[in-house]
């Protein structure tokens, strides 16, 4: 059963005990992401969550770092377009003491000038790797242009211009504006209880209460670019607007993602890779946000068979707008979506990301029999409703060989 808490300045607080759990899993969400950046602080959300594993005002970088390593399990930090987690896996024992060091890295961080021009030239790497992986890059120059003049479109590394900028001052200012109870949601799933986690998370309850930060959905614009990045092979990748995350559609939006580029029996898989060979792999992906989302299909090939390659990816999705799923391929991948949601539950990490989802994004925490129930009703019909709505508005880039 999940209690459901809060702090009088909003501070959301979500726990599920497990009496006979030996471990237990923790996050501190924050509401902020790429898309709540100005112009002029691209990058800020990410770089924030490396500087503040920097240390707090009581441990050093490596006393934070021996603190963490103590405890074991499964500790780090993510940033999303919508979302900044900080999280971990660890023994009962030690997961009071985790939250409390979460809230000390967020109300008194240890970071200083110098340790913020060190963390630029680490994001500077990372930057790089991204530059060195084809289909990463075009997935964001496309991105860039079917979300154009929007920060849900900018990269959540930011640029290296960007980075150049940063201060001390200027992340102290980004970080105090970000910083309320009505952006910050405490999830703990396993050994521990509500009390507890209240305890660990006290002085979160010092902050303002503040706003959610207010958004406007981007305009999808179907892009097509041809790009030279000077690799051997020919990449290619497909970008479509999908629903928001809590859309009465997106269970369609889930099924039809599957069955098409989900796995090894995908029609595209099959069709691309097993029968004809023509790539290693090729993925089709779903990403939904609070008022938006999107779907993707990308690959790889040799650049004499770029364009028999996209020929087949479009010629399957054709095929498949004509006669929509077979009564199996439906089947099938409502069996593999439901069976994936009760075995989320037995990894208490991804349990907990989707707790913190739901109450994001629902505003309440949705039961795993009625996520079922959702995906059962979904028909043939609406599962072709849902790729025919959005094929056509599709967006496309490829890159040239060299």
């Amino acid at each position: 059963m999940i209690e459901i808490s809060h702090f009088d300045n909003g501070v959301t607080l979500a726990v599920n005990t497990l009496p006979h759990s030996d471990a237990t899993a923790v996050g501190i969400w924050l509401l902020n992401g790429a898309r709540h950046q100005r112009s002029d602080e691209i990058g800020c959300a990410h770089f924030l969550e490396h500087i503040l594993f920097k240390g707090t005002q009581q441990l050093s970088t490596n006393a934070l770092a021996q603190r963490f390593e103590a405890m074991g399990g499964h500790i780090n930090a993510h940033t999303g377009r919508e979302l900044t987690a900080l999280h971990g896996l660890v023994p009962n024992q030690f997961a009071g003491e985790l939250l409390g060091l979460f809230c000390e890295m967020l109300l008194t961080p240890r970071f200083n000038a110098k340790d913020v021009e060190i963390e630029k030239e680490v994001v500077l790497q990372e930057i790089a790797m991204v530059a060195d992986d084809p289909e990463e890059l075009l997935e964001e120059d496309l991105l860039r242009h079917c979300w154009p003049n929007h920060a849900l479109g900018e990269p959540i590394l930011g640029t290296k211009a960007a980075i150049e900028t940063f201060s001390f001052d200027k992340l102290q200012r980004y970080l105090r504006h970000i910083l309320c109870g009505r952006r910050i949601l405490v999830v703990a799933m396993g050994g521990s209880t509500m009390t507890e986690t209240r305890a660990a998370c006290t002085r979160l309850s010092q902050l303002p209460e503040g706003t959610r930060p207010s958004i406007v959905a981007p305009n999808f614009q179907p892009a097509q670019l041809l790009r030279d990045y000077g690799v051997a092979q020919t990449c290619l990748h497909w970008l479509m607007p999908a629903p928001p995350v809590a859309d009465d559609t997106a269970p369609q939006f889930i099924i039809a993602n599957h069955i098409l580029g989900g796995g090894v029996a995908s029609r595209l898989f099959q069709e691309v890779r097993e029968e004809r060979g023509l790539v290693y792999g090729v993925q089709s992906n779903l990403d939904l946000y609070s008022d938006c989302g999107l779907w993707s299909i990308q690959t790889a090939c040799e650049p004499e068979n770029g364009a028999e390659c996209r020929k087949a990816v479009e010629a399957t999705i054709t095929r498949f707008l004509q006669n929509g799923p077979q009564k199996d391929e439906l089947e099938t991948t409502r069996s593999y979506v439901k069976s994936s949601l009760q075995l989320e539950q037995q990894n208490l990490e991804v349990a907990v990301e989707r707790i913190a989802r739901d109450i994001i994004y629902r505003d309440r925490v949705i039961e795993i029999n009625e996520h079922i129930r959702r995906f059962d009703a979904v028909t043939a019909a609406e599962v072709m409703a849902a790729l025919a709505e959005q094929w056509p508005r599709r967006g496309f880039a490829q890159t040239t060989p060299k």
